[in-house]
């Protein structure tokens, strides 16, 4: 008993939505360890960990500081007063696993994940949907070298030039044994010869990232021809790169001073860019970037 055309075409689509899904997570995986590893948080106390607060700022947008028993803590938070004039807050919730902490008013301090106050997960969302479309667009386009014929067959023949067909893709040597004698196969073939489009996909590939790079502070330097890139043209790039950075640490930095004030700590925020810097911002001249000191 075969299985119905129905049920093969609804197999085939379980199968693309599968991969598709698996390509997105993918870049989303690569997306959020850029985000959490970004920042550096010096002279945090034992109590608070440093992968566990980037990761609530990444995805929540915003954190709380606050004492607990004489041990400093970082939590996720909800908001539960009105904001002042100048929209900012001074009562909080801490939020655990399967608990919640009211926070006396103004024992609390709230970090942000940047100036405008937002977690950008939804534009992240978008940036893996795109890398991921893209590697299936090259999948596709690269399988559509290996067939540039559609063959059309009638049902009575469609199990023989099916085996056919999977023989050929496997590399096996075609061998062609009918179901009963004096049958013959009869197909058509459809031309469907198509461009080989991989350095096209390769360059939206890079357009993308580098757009995905400087969403997330990153300097990025094409792996196309470095030596002739125009570097003078790259510093309004890396000037944009740097705007980005500010957005990031300042509020962090605002939320460190002001606990450190609370609190008596020397607690510090940097960017963690020590090893981006040494593959990414040589100029092949040998003369140093200014713009690599900001």
């Amino acid at each position: 008993m075969t299985r119905s055309r129905s049920n093969r075409g609804s197999s085939t689509a379980a199968r693309d939505l599968q991969r598709q899904q698996l390509l997105f997570w993918k870049w989303r995986d690569l997306i959020t360890k850029l985000m959490i590893n970004r920042i550096n948080w010096s002279g945090l106390p034992e109590t608070v960990d440093e992968r566990f607060l980037e990761t609530v700022l990444a995805t929540q947008g915003k954190a709380v500081f606050y004492e607990e028993a004489g041990n400093l803590l970082a939590t996720r938070v909800v908001i539960q007063d009105k904001p002042d004039v100048n929209e900012n807050y001074s009562k909080f919730q801490s939020i655990g696993p399967g608990w919640t902490r009211d926070i006396p008013e103004n024992e609390g301090i709230l970090v942000w994940n940047s100036t405008n106050r937002s977690n950008n997960w939804t534009v992240f969302d978008e940036f893996a949907s795109d890398l991921a479309e893209l590697d299936i667009l090259g999948r596709t386009n690269r399988s559509q070298q290996r067939w540039a014929k559609l063959l059309l067959a009638d049902e009575a023949n469609y199990n023989d030039v099916k085996r056919i067909v999977e023989d050929l893709d496997r590399g096996k040597p075609l061998t062609v044994g009918l179901t009963s004698l004096g049958k013959t196969i009869e197909a058509i073939a459809l031309d469907l010869s198509t461009p080989y489009m991989q350095e096209d996909f390769h360059a939206d590939k890079e357009a993308v990232l580098a757009e995905l790079y400087l969403f997330l502070g990153l300097r990025s330097v094409s792996r196309e021809k470095p030596a002739y890139m125009n570097y003078s043209e790259t510093d309004s790039g890396n000037d944009a790169v740097a705007r980005v950075r500010e957005d990031l640490l300042l509020p962090r930095s605002q939320a460190a001073e002001a606990m450190n004030e609370k609190w008596g700590l020397d607690i510090t925020v940097s960017w963690r860019d020590e090893q981006l810097n040494a593959m990414t911002d040589t100029n092949p001249s040998g003369a140093e970037n200014d713009t690599d000191r900001n």
